[in-house]
């Protein structure tokens, strides 16, 4: 009787196993949906500027006929703006992001949603170099809410 009862107990366990604790399947089309991601181009005379509006992800880069425009969406970091296919495609190029809107980013530590940053485009080796350098020198981040007085490194000489 209780070698049955054994028997039982594991082919139930089994089942309840088996069907009670199987992943929930998820349609294609639930995952395509969930994957796509909503951009609207904002038009300016004589600029245009391209806004992602799915956070966190990064908002892509619009050519104009000054050179390309990045809006900041919220919890973007210049190490992850530069790190975009399309801005600079390299995290450890973000000084040059700096340079190039040093008079809109009192801070490189403190950036904004909605700020409007212009992408660099065409540095020299050189320039690329010493961007990298400045990052890789960079301290430690340590979290602020006000822009600090100096910066460790003067990004840019």
């Amino acid at each position: 009787m209780f070698r049955n009862f054994g028997m039982i107990l594991v082919l139930f366990a089994a089942l309840i196993f088996s069907f009670g604790c199987a992943k929930k399947q998820v349609k294609q089309t639930e995952i395509d949906q969930a994957e796509e991601e909503t951009v609207q181009v904002v038009e300016e005379e004589p600029e245009a500027v391209v806004e992602a509006t799915a956070e966190p992800t990064p908002a892509p880069v619009a050519e104009t006929p000054r050179g390309r425009k990045y809006r900041v969406v919220k919890a973007d970091t210049l190490w992850d703006i530069s790190g975009t296919d399309g801005v600079l495609g390299d995290p450890w190029l973000w000084p040059l992001l700096y340079k190039a809107n040093h008079s809109e980013i009192d801070d490189p530590d403190l950036i904004f949603a909605d700020q409007e940053f212009s992408v660099p485009k065409g540095a020299t080796a050189n320039e690329m170099s010493d961007a990298t350098d400045d990052a890789k020198n960079t301290p430690r981040y340590r979290a602020h809410s006000d822009p600090r007085k100096s910066l460790p490194l003067d990004y840019l000489d």
